[in-house]
């Protein structure tokens, strides 16, 4: 996964943990399953993003 594509799915996973309570009030156990996985998944993509950053900075390439 290229840094690009990690920030898009990180941007992809905020606004979905933003749009499911919006798109899902009457459910709120499987929102909150759905949010928590979108968080999960933003967590994750924001940490790949900022190691292949510290990666990119510590080899003395540019992007």
């Amino acid at each position: 996964m290229t840094l690009e594509q990690s920030v898009l799915l990180l941007a992809l996973a905020l606004a979905g943990a933003y749009a499911l309570s919006r798109l899902l009030p009457q459910k709120p156990r499987l929102r909150r399953g759905l949010q928590a996985l979108c968080i999960v998944m933003a967590v994750l993509s924001a940490a790949y993003a900022l190691l292949t950053l510290l990666f990119v900075w510590a080899a003395g390439q540019k992007l």
